[in-house]
């Protein structure tokens, strides 16, 4: 009886890890599922409604891909440029596919971006910027992607704040949205530090940080003597700059 019992408690515990560890494999396809797989079924169902309706449409040129392509700033930015064709496309295969005369169809299918490759990125990018460094002080979390998204993306550290994740290099934030992965966008960003006013002595080091281009706002209190020295050096220079401005 004993032994029979054991054996179900068994069967259940690897049946539980089986579905936990099954669950983990399957999660992080998500994005090809998204970006590849899902977005190539809706080319393959308009290349089945042009050949019903006998349509010359060359849809191969539309499909999206993976290709292994370097880890640069070029390429990362041509993702994330691909990741806004596909999202564009969907929606215009949609009409496509409802469309109720040829010249419609036609004029939807010029409006169709090609070329939506994406680089396969097997490293992580060095990353060499100042502005990290501010961001450490006012603790922004750094982590890494998931497994599936590093290929699209990178295997380097990338900062993170409310659900975004993003890498700062030569005035450019280049951004991921982990919520919705068609916010990703690359845009060049201002960061601003503010020395705060406070009604008491106690908090009276308090700094605030800015980046308008990624909804980033972060207020801190600055005891050590450096970290103070050091942002107010930095927002000397942002007043200096806005002067020359």
């Amino acid at each position: 009886m004993y032994f029979g019992l054991i054996v179900m408690s068994l069967m259940v515990v690897c049946l539980a890890v089986y579905f936990i560890y099954n669950k983990k494999l399957k999660f992080p396809t998500r994005l090809t599922e998204f970006l590849i797989t899902g977005y190539n079924k809706k080319i393959k169902k308009v290349h089945a409604f042009c050949k019903k309706n006998q349509l010359n449409f060359n849809s191969a040129q539309y499909l999206s891909f993976l290709e292994d392509g370097m880890l640069n700033f070029e390429n990362l930015e041509a993702n994330i440029k691909t990741i806004k064709k596909i999202e564009e496309n969907k929606n215009i295969l949609e009409k496509m596919i409802n469309s109720k005369t040829k010249e419609e169809f036609f004029d939807c299918a010029n409006k169709l971006n090609k070329n939506c490759k994406f680089y396969q990125f097997k490293d992580e990018i060095n990353i060499k910027n100042q502005d990290g460094k501010i961001l450490y002080i006012f603790g922004v979390e750094k982590t890494k992607l998931d497994f599936e998204m590093q290929k699209y993306f990178g295997s380097q550290y990338f900062f993170k704040y409310n659900q975004k994740y993003f890498i700062l290099n030569n005035s450019l934030a280049y951004v991921v949205d982990e919520k919705n992965i068609f916010d990703s966008k690359v845009v060049p960003y201002n960061l601003i530090i503010k020395e705060c006013e406070t009604k008491n002595e106690e908090n009276k080091d308090v700094f605030e940080l800015i980046i308008e281009e990624i909804q980033l706002d972060i207020k801190v209190l600055a005891p050590q003597k450096e970290v103070k020295k050091y942002l107010k050096s930095i927002i000397k220079l942002q007043d200096k700059n806005i002067q020359k401005d």
